[in-house]
């Protein structure tokens, strides 16, 4: 029997987690029926409302980047403690720690054994969950003796009758050390012992009374929980208050927000349920295959000792007192928690012997420095209210669905139609000229080419975009006279070595009498542009009051880079003119410039339904 001293480093923890436990976790998450559920869920919303598929699949990434981050930190501190010793013995893989926690497993309770680039990593269950044990291959001297382990684990009657054979005497040796440390171990001094079956009910109630010893705060450390729970609901009462404001004030709902409030709904009714009812569904899927079984517990005077012989396969630990964080009683059990404030050791009150020898386990934790702590219950939501969180949480899920693949359509993409008298008079309102000889061949035009239903159900981008090329027609030069009063541009380019040019002089001129009168020269510089691959950057420069300024404007193919909007945005904030450039769409492609105020904005943005953006870009000037 040869033993081997093994220390994990942080990169191999990192080969351990992200090679091993999350691809076997994404292999069945993807195998998983919700998991295709969610994905055509999304794929829908992203077909009506791409920016909200977009936020919800953010926020689901920063989650999922939340927990894996805090479960590589947990092994960590786990794996990377301290060297430990491991050795194969009597079809059991046993292990010592500088700490003298010893434990063992039986061998064939190991579901899997895989090799990756550093590591033999052994798959099992324990603890009612799935659990790697890593082992470093640089423990081993060469691929033989890495074999030879394997084998000795998975067959363990040929690993004895191999190490007999090569190794003889020695190995006779260490067995009889280890033998020795078996008659050592067994002539201490036991001062309470214990066997008992444990079934499923049993097992629910130990983890049922276990939990609610831990979240009701009985280990300290839910000040932080409380914490975070308190910024969640700050959060979740900021969007819900969001959320009423803009469904009765603006006429519209922050969808995000609502998917937001609804996942805090969700946990928390997880939180807010009934430990046992969460224990007792996950036990009876078959979460607790390894815990149920024979159970045999001895408390010595060097700590605790834990033998179980389950479905799942053998495996022991002993824990020494210095490991051992306190003992919490409860009416039926005694735990014995450990530093880690998660994993326990269960001792049964039923099966003692006497109240006087529960009292003398007591007294013994206290002189080995272990805090003997009554037991607090957890307090939990009663049914009712846990229906209305779950009703409340779906119909929300619900509205935010329909609204967008139904009702939203047609009131948030497609606006209302509007007639185009009224649209003339709306924008004759706010200034914009439009002779009664323009409107009368409007409605001639529309007649003819039949469009008047499209131009009514998309209002004010098609007469706007009429607007902008009215200003160039020469029939209706005279009534322009004073200068366009809106400029419209294709954002897939003509020529992307004119375009920006082309509209930088198109916004100067829609700003007519400003401080944008002495920019001159306006130039483009292509020779950071890839033709073929339709890549790379463009270069506008420009000179105002005899100083230059130049701009990366970022290549795709033909298409404008939209920064060319916050050019003078920036000057003109940087001066201190009240005036912007406010863009909105045509319902297509292409962009409608105004050189407006930000009050002239907000108006014709309540009385149109448009809405307008000012970009803006300072860097450069």
């Amino acid at each position: 029997m040869k033993k081997y001293s093994c220390q994990m480093t942080r990169k191999e923890v990192r080969e351990l987690y992200f090679g091993v436990i999350c691809r076997k976790h994404i292999r069945q998450l993807l195998h998983g029926p919700k998991w295709l559920l969610l994905a055509a869920l999304l794929a829908l919303e992203w077909i009506a409302y791409p920016m909200l598929a977009l936020g919800v699949v953010i926020l689901m990434v920063v989650v999922l980047g939340l927990a894996i981050a805090g479960r590589y930190a947990s092994l960590i501190r786990q794996l990377c403690q301290g060297p430990r010793v491991i050795w194969a013995e009597d079809g059991m893989l046993k292990a010592e720690t500088e700490e003298k926690q010893y434990s063992e497993l039986l061998c064939d309770s190991i579901r899997e054994i895989r090799t990756t680039r550093s590591l033999l990593v052994l798959e099992f269950c324990l603890d009612s969950k799935t659990k790697w044990y890593p082992i470093p291959l640089g423990v081993f001297e060469d691929e033989r003796e890495r074999d030879g382990f394997v084998q000795s684990l998975r067959n363990p009657q040929t690993r004895e009758e191999n190490a007999a054979s090569e190794e003889g005497p020695r190995a006779q040796a260490d067995g009889e050390e280890s033998e020795t440390w078996r008659e050592e171990s067994a002539g201490e001094r036991a001062y309470f012992c214990q066997s008992f079956q444990v079934e499923e009910e049993d097992w629910i109630r130990i983890m049922t009374d276990a939990t609610d010893a831990i979240e009701a705060g009985t280990l300290g450390g839910q000040k932080k929980v409380g914490l975070i729970w308190t910024g969640l609901g700050a959060v979740c009462l900021y969007f819900v208050c969001r959320l009423v404001w803009k469904v009765f004030a603006a006429e519209w709902i922050d969808w995000l927000a609502l998917f937001a409030g609804v996942i805090f709904l969700m946990l928390l009714r997880n939180r807010l349920e009934w430990t046992e009812k969460k224990i007792s569904r996950r036990i009876r899927e078959g979460a607790a295959w390894d815990a149920c079984g024979s159970w045999e517990i001895s408390v010595t005077e060097q700590g605790v000792r834990q033998s179980i012989q389950s479905r799942a396969g053998g495996s022991s630990i002993t824990i020494p007192w210095e490991n051992l964080l306190c003992m919490v009683e409860t009416d039926a059990e005694l735990f014995l928690f450990q530093r880690d404030k998660k994993h326990f050791t269960v001792l049964l009150k039923k099966h003692a012997e006497s109240v006087e020898q529960i009292e003398s386990l007591k007294a013994l934790c206290g002189a080995k420095q272990v805090e003997v702590l009554p037991g607090k219950r957890k307090r939990y939501a009663p049914d009712w209210f846990l229906f209305i969180l779950t009703v409340i949480a779906l119909a929300g899920l619900v509205l935010a669905f329909s609204r967008v693949m139904f009702w939203g359509i047609g009131r948030d993409l497609i606006p209302e139609s509007v007639p185009l008298e009224e649209q003339i008079s709306v924008l004759r309102s706010f200034g914009f000229t439009i002779p009664e000889e323009m409107e009368q061949s409007l409605y001639e035009y529309e007649a003819e080419d039949e469009i008047i239903s499209y131009v009514e159900d998309y209002p004010y981008t098609w007469l706007l975009t009429d607007l902008a090329w009215a200003d160039e027609a020469e029939e209706w030069a005279e009534w322009f006279e004073d200068g366009p009063e809106v400029f419209w541009f294709d954002f897939e380019g003509w020529d992307i070595s004119e375009d920006y040019i082309r509209i930088l002089e198109g916004m100067r001129e829609l700003s007519a009498g400003s401080i944008l009168d002495d920019v001159e020269n306006i130039r483009e510089d292509t020779d950071n542009l890839d033709w073929e691959k339709g890549a790379g950057t463009v270069t506008v420069s420009l000179e105002w009051r005899a100083q230059e300024y130049s701009w990366e404007m970022d290549v795709e193919y033909d298409w404008i880079d939209e920064k060319v909007l916050g050019i003078y945005n920036g000057l003109l904030k940087r001066e201190g003119v009240a005036e912007r450039f406010y863009m909105t769409f045509d319902d297509g492609q292409g962009a409608l410039v105004f050189y407006c105020t930000k009050e002239w904005a907000s108006s014709f943005e309540d009385a149109t339904g448009l809405d307008l953006e000012a970009y803006m870009v300072q860097k450069g000037w």
